[in-house]
């Protein structure tokens, strides 16, 4: 049985017209929060659900949330994955909504190529808040922003939200200046870095170096026991991300990876049964036939298999 039929089998019809019932399901569940509260980010234009093994593979990196980090550079994570994957969607909007919701997370810092970008997904993440019926009725104190003494939002801008329970997200370009961010007592415990490089048409190994260096100095050090996710696709040949592709397939291990203690997951459009036979990562959005009329093009290298063929 797939982990999308165990979840729905454990859902108690029950327990969904109770706040209480509907939180205790899902407390250390982010699929069964995802199917009670967001679940149409999960369906097809036809209204169909259905998950691929990949989504699979994070939703058990999630669960592992609700158990503190003990030690240094202890929870980092890279999530390579074909383009239309649903990885904003997941990593942005459902793992952190369920971690917020449930305490499991205090302080989100969420970085893209460009400070617009990080701005979209942070209101997308404030949408679901301000008109999702049962988020608002479950979670009041996430829903409802912090506000001072003097009655003025504590916090609810494009780049932040502060909620009246404590919990925050922040959204940044990849340059920003962001050096000792705190909120309240805390420093980000979760630091989600999307698509932090931008495409090819204005992207350089010189500015993959910078971009790196800011990485390394600048993100990743707010906090060092922080969970960090890494995730996106190719833009290059010898990006930030091609590095880490080439460091899951075992070919070739930048300095930086090692030294940042990265675990990557490198997601490809095709796999292969023990028979030789070929099958779809996601079969219910891409069937053989597409992959097939594809594969042959350098836009499916880059795009789906993020092992982009060099110009020349």
């Amino acid at each position: 049985m797939t982990m999308l039929k165990e979840t729905l089998s454990r859902i108690d019809p029950r327990l969904l017209g109770m706040p209480e019932g509907r939180r205790l399901m899902t407390r250390l569940d982010p699929l069964a929060f995802a199917l009670i509260y967001l679940r149409e980010h999960l369906t097809d234009e036809n209204g169909q659900l259905s998950l691929s093994t990949v989504h699979e593979d994070w939703i058990r990196e999630a669960r592992s949330w609700v158990n503190p980090v003990r030690e240094n550079k202890g929870s980092r994570r890279a999530y390579i994955a074909p383009r239309s994957m649903g990885k904003s969607t997941w990593w942005q909007l459902i793992f952190p909504m369920w971690a917020a919701a449930h305490g499991h997370i205090h302080y989100i810092a969420a970085f893209s190529a460009s400070a617009s970008q990080a701005k979209q997904k942070l209101r997308d993440f404030k949408t679901e808040l301000d008109n999702n019926p049962y988020l608002r009725a479950d979670y009041p104190g996430l829903c409802t922003p912090a506000r001072r003494s003097t009655g003025v939002s504590d916090a609810d801008r494009q780049d932040m939200y502060v909620s009246a329970n404590g919990f925050a997200f922040s959204a940044h370009g990849a340059d920003s200046e962001i050096l000792g961010m705190k909120v309240r007592h805390y420093r980000p415990d979760l630091l989600i870095l999307d698509d932090i490089e931008p495409d090819e048409s204005s992207y350089t190994a010189y500015l993959k170096k910078k971009r790196l260096t800011t990485v390394q100095d600048s993100i990743l050090a707010l906090n060092l026991k922080a969970r960090v996710i890494l995730v996106g696709t190719v833009t290059m040949p010898g990006s930030i991300i091609h590095d880490l592709v080439k460091h899951a397939a075992g070919r070739e291990t930048e300095a930086w990876i090692t030294e940042e203690k990265f675990q990557a997951h490198h997601a490809k459009p095709i796999l292969h049964r023990d028979d030789g036979t070929e099958y779809s990562v996601w079969p219910e959005k891409w069937t053989m036939d597409f992959l097939n009329q594809e594969r042959h093009f350098r836009s499916f290298a880059k795009n789906f298999e993020n092992d982009p063929m060099g110009y020349d």
